[in-house]
């Protein structure tokens, strides 16, 4: 899904019921979700098989394309 169209699921949610807290759920229960950043997908090599974003002190011949991480 591109940014674009994630905005305008958000711009219906705002129109339908106002302006609504942001929650999300982790293993500590219910909490406030974190703000959106870009980030790199990490390319997996050898026999990783979990998909992750790249962090700063990851290569950068290990980073993917740009995405929105939410």
């Amino acid at each position: 899904m591109k940014i674009s169209e994630y905005i305008q699921h958000l711009e219906r949610i705002l129109s339908e019921h106002g302006d609504l807290e942001v929650e999300t759920s982790n293993f500590l229960g219910r909490v406030a979700a974190p703000i959106p950043s870009a980030q790199h997908r990490m390319i997996l090599m050898g026999r990783e098989t979990k998909p992750r974003f790249a962090c700063s002190l990851d290569p950068e011949y290990r980073k993917g394309e740009r995405v929105c991480h939410v």
